[in-house]
């Protein structure tokens, strides 16, 4: 349960320096290839005592998917920023933990993995994630030019929604497959420092370079990442691989923690709309999990 906690904070923290990433007058991109950087080091540094480095080797099975998986974790990061920025950092988290109705799919169809069977409610509570993402999106009625603002802005949560459930399903499935608990934290590291290598491409074919509010940026960023991985294939572990389980868990935690934390620290305001979403959210995950919870 520690893990799990650690791994709330560590995703409460990802949604937080996105929020003030501009007030820093930081490149959102740049900041987000600098934090992989900044994770490869955290990694190194909190796993160098670990036996299982003796064991690296790219030639190994699981190196293959921290290729796929660094593609799909840059798009997927510089989303969540742009989201949390140009909409809410409430509807940004919604979006990526509501994501987990797909590797609850996922875990349920495909990996065969549930501590439980599932009902009509719990498949409710995964339908549910649409409206929830769509209400948390719509803007105040006073501002006669938001609608369409938000219409064009609404791929982005949705992207987000797609994209972050890939990711925590290729997880499970890595982690499941390849991955044993000492080789967590070295597998961690070697997916992030691909992840980098392909934002350093980036940055090398757009010519720029990141100025030192965008480092400050990205070491802010990146400390909490890191964790948010490594604590997430932790609780897997605990978990005994059950992503039908650990998800809703994890993401009911994140977004209310998200919500709290928006509204008082950076004075978000939900319409009762918003409200709404937000608590279509919170009742999607109570359902999908509520043999657990209750």
């Amino acid at each position: 349960m520690i893990n799990l906690l650690l791994a709330i904070l560590a995703n409460v923290a990802i949604f937080s320096v996105f929020r003030i990433l501009p007030r820093m007058r930081a490149v959102t991109l740049h900041a987000i290839v600098i934090n992989y950087w900044v994770c490869v080091a955290t990694g190194a540094l909190y796993s160098r005592n670990s036996t299982a480095w003796s064991a690296l080797s790219f030639s190994a099975p699981w190196a293959p998917w921290t290729g796929v998986l660094s593609v799909i974790f840059i798009g997927t990061f510089l989303l969540m920023a742009l989201t949390t920025q140009r909409v809410s950092m409430t509807v940004a988290t919604i979006a990526n933990k509501m994501s987990l109705a797909i590797p609850v799919l996922f875990s349920l169809l495909f990996l065969g993995l549930q501590s439980k069977g599932y009902d009509g409610w719990n498949y409710l509570g995964i339908a549910l994630a649409f409206p929830a993402i769509a209400l948390s999106s719509l803007p105040k009625r006073r501002d006669p030019g938001a609608e369409v603002r938000t219409l064009k802005k609404l791929w982005m949560p949705f992207a987000v929604f797609m994209l972050g459930g890939i990711i925590d399903s290729l997880i499970n499935y890595v982690n499941l497959t390849y991955i044993s608990e000492a080789l967590s934290p070295v597998f961690t590291v070697v997916l992030f420092a691909c992840t980098g290598t392909l934002g350093i491409i980036i940055l090398l074919i757009r010519r720029e370079f990141p100025s030192w509010r965008s480092w400050l940026g990205g070491i802010v960023l990146g400390v909490p990442n890191y964790f948010s991985i490594y604590f997430v294939l932790r609780s897997l572990t605990d978990f005994n691989n059950d992503g039908a389980l650990l998800y809703p868990l994890l993401n009911l935690g994140v977004i209310m923690g998200s919500a709290i934390l928006a509204a008082v620290a950076f004075r978000e305001r939900l319409t009762r709309i918003n409200l709404i979403g937000l608590l279509l959210a919170i009742l999607a995950i109570v359902l999908l999990g509520y043999q657990e919870l209750f």
